[in-house]
């Protein structure tokens, strides 16, 4: 989605933190005040924490823990209002102004279940101009997002969802509402409203891109942006609309005074969780850096699996590249060799340090990706008394009638990985701390597979010089 409105944020987020002080504050008693401060300060600092293990896990920039670690921010935020919100004359004021100034950073990032938000409204985007289509007179028949008329194909895609738009219209409704309005159910119902207006909206865009389409129109360029534009144009139009129906600032109120005392110890609530975050905040940084032992030189992947092997015949798998968008990294090679009725082939892949997260190259392990995709998992042979490489981890998956037999290794920061204990942010971020390598450290895969049970090739010249080659490449365990 685009979210460029987020670096307005910390600008309007203040503006609105001023503004709470000319409005009464929200009637709390200084036991629930206290235990309120208490409650949020905990749920922010967890929050926070559970950022934090998500960012060793999946990276700075992954959406869930920029969306959990705003989400905390605000929550800590909300406790520093409680202790500001003191005295006849305080700071700020704990208020639907102060309210909506805490609200809007929620949507100044994306949303932690975004792709999921954006499914639903194209699928019922799809679903709802079919439907006006054909009320219209318009035969259309709808595959999936597609909807196809007689001689025209249109895809209602992912930016056509109405997602910009949507998270656009409650940032500007959380915005509006705490500048102009008063009260806390005037504000809401303004946010919901700019909601509501933003799904219809990209409906009735969608639904004109349509007809555009059936009329033979192109729509690539022209008409695409200045709809989309349009669209956004009235949606916030019809928003300062409804603010002076709700209603209009009728300049300043006389804010309340002799607000209840509290405590002076619960100022030390937010500070002290403040100070816990910092250092939280610290220990992430620290882990996620990359140090100078962990920047390793890219090997030469194919030189490495390339063996003139005699018996043997080398065939090169040149479709393998096409995984490297999904994998992460375009540091990848496969090679079989035949022999008679055997097979056996190498599989290298590495990630430079910071490329990509031991989560993320988690999930292209075999016991994790290949029973999802209709391999059954068979009995192993018997095992040998010494595997190269280090630990290895061994597999056997029929697929199709066909038995194949798995070696496989996961190295990070060029110790083996054995078995992750699970992909939440509380399982892996743990994981990491534990390990003496960082959260940028370099990974690489290798995998030996074959018809044949592997252990009964690990004396074969071919497999004994791949290893040894490896082993000398570094790639191999180093260390305990």
């Amino acid at each position: 989605a685009e979210l460029s409105h987020g670096f307005l944020t910390p600008f309007l987020c203040v503006w609105l933190l001023v503004i709470s002080r000319q409005e009464p504050s929200i009637a709390v008693t200084p036991i629930k005040r206290s235990l309120l401060q208490l409650i949020l300060g905990v749920l922010g600092m967890g929050l926070i924490l559970v950022a934090s293990l998500s960012v060793l896990a999946e990276g700075v920039g992954h959406a869930q823990p920029v969306f959990l670690g705003i989400i905390g921010l605000s929550v800590m935020l909300a406790t520093f209002v409680l202790a500001l919100d003191r005295g006849e004359t305080p700071l700020v004021r704990l208020n639907g102004a102060s309210l909506a100034g805490i609200g809007i950073w929620c949507f100044a990032v994306p949303l932690g279940p975004l792709e999921s938000i954006t499914m639903v409204l194209r699928n019922h985007t799809a679903e709802w101009v079919l439907q006006t289509l054909i009320l219209l007179g318009i035969p259309a028949v709808r595959h999936g997002n597609i909807l196809e008329f007689s001689n025209h194909f249109v895809g209602v895609e992912d930016a056509c969802s109405g997602i910009r738009s949507l998270l656009a219209c409650l940032y500007t409704g959380l915005f509006l509402g705490g500048l102009m309005l008063r009260g806390i159910w005037p504000r809401l119902v303004l946010v919901f409203a700019g909601g509501f207006l933003a799904i219809v909206a990209n409906f009735f865009r969608s639904t004109v891109l349509c007809l555009l389409v059936y009329r033979g129109i192109d729509i690539k360029d022209s008409w695409h942006d200045s709809t989309a534009y349009a669209t956004l144009g009235v949606t916030v139009l019809l928003l300062f609309a409804l603010v002076s129906l709700i209603g209009h600032d009728e300049g300043p109120e006389k804010p309340v005074l002799g607000v209840a005392r509290t405590p002076p110890w619960t100022k030390a609530i937010p500070l002290g969780l403040c100070s816990l975050s910092l250092v939280i905040a610290a220990l992430v940084v620290w882990r996620t850096r990359t140090p100078e032992h962990e920047q390793r030189q890219t090997p030469d992947l194919k030189a490495l699996l390339t063996v003139e092997a005699p018996g043997w015949v080398r065939r090169d798998n040149q479709e393998i590249q096409r995984f490297a968008a999904s994998l992460g990294t375009e540091t990848l090679f496969e090679t079989s060799y035949l022999r008679s009725d055997v097979e056996v082939t190498f599989y290298l892949a590495y990630w430079a340090a910071g490329q990509s997260t031991l989560g993320i190259v988690g999930l292209h392990r075999p016991d994790v990706c290949l029973p999802n995709s209709g391999w059954i998992e068979k009995q192993l042979p018997a095992p040998i008394a010494e595997y190269p490489l280090g630990q290895v981890q061994r597999y056997a998956y029929e697929y199709e009638g066909s038995l194949h037999h798995l070696w496989f290794w996961h190295f990070y920061g060029g110790r083996i990985v054995e078995h992750l204990p699970g992909f939440y942010p509380w399982q892996l971020g743990p994981y990491i701390l534990k390990r003496p390598s960082g959260a940028r450290a370099a990974q690489w895969v290798i995998r030996v597979s074959s018809n044949r049970p592997v252990e009964e090739l690990s004396q074969d010249p071919l497999l004994k010089e791949v290893f040894r080659r490896l082993e000398a490449a570094g790639l191999g365990e180093q260390g305990p």
